[in-house]
């Protein structure tokens, strides 16, 4: 057996930077992963081209068995970030993988804030609502609660997507955190901004359940004056009332 020779390097990767662990990992042979990770010099978090991880890999590809099984590994590093600066849970939340993300959750060194930018777990869930994130995203919630970071990019990324769910989004993360949900300049440009599709019922929303947190700033007033005849005479008699 090619692992019990003392001169095997089990980490030895080709060209691409792809270790038989990566690929074995990606292409869910489940029996090779079980050999691989028994070896005792096997560096189950070295990455391969872009960043990605052997068990980045397995969520994405939604390999349920072969994510157990990296997860269980002593050395694993659960929140490591490929170069796009996404972690395996970020992936998971996004792709809808509800099983692996149940996994994922288990594991006690998760970091729920590991991520680039709102490219958090949350923020996969704010940007892809329609493919299962629904769920996934109360999930995180009833897990850890108070603890789920609610950023202004995920705000953003909610305010949007409102054709894919984005004031479900903003009402869920209202009714979960309330004043804890980031209502910055940035969110109200990015509604004013995008007005006639979805601006105007997540700001009425916001308007609603926050009234005096909403920023009245010199940018939104410019934008819907020069707007007036497209939204901008709305904006600015919503913002009064």
């Amino acid at each position: 057996m090619l692992l019990a020779n003392p001169n095997v390097d089990v980490n030895l990767a080709g060209e691409d930077r792809r270790t038989p662990l990566l690929w074995a990992a990606e292409k869910n042979h489940e029996a090779v992963v079980k050999l691989l990770l028994a070896h005792p010099n096997i560096n189950v978090n070295l990455t391969g081209k872009g960043g990605w991880t052997p068990l980045s890999w397995a969520v994405e590809k939604d390999h349920e068995a072969v994510v157990k099984l990296l997860l269980a590994h002593p050395n694993i590093d659960v929140n490591l970030t490929g170069k796009d600066g996404r972690t395996p849970l970020s992936w998971a939340v996004e792709k809808g993988r509800e099983g692996v993300v149940k996994l994922l959750l288990a594991q006690p060194t998760l970091s729920w804030a590991a991520g680039r930018d709102c490219k958090t777990a949350v923020g996969a869930a704010a940007r892809n609502w329609m493919r299962g994130s629904k769920e996934i995203i109360a999930l995180l919630f009833d897990q850890r609660g108070g603890d789920v970071p609610i950023t202004e990019g995920v705000v953003m990324a909610a305010a949007r997507n409102w054709r894919r769910g984005g004031k479900e989004i903003v009402t869920l993360l209202l009714d979960q955190r309330g004043g804890d949900v980031p209502i910055t300049k940035g969110v109200v440009m990015a509604l004013v901004n995008d007005w006639g599709s979805g601006g105007k019922e997540i700001m009425t929303l916001l308007l609603d359940q926050r009234g005096g947190d909403v920023p009245i700033i010199e940018g939104v007033v410019t934008a819907s004056v020069e707007n007036w005849g497209s939204g901008g005479k709305e904006i600015i008699t919503l913002l009064l009332d």
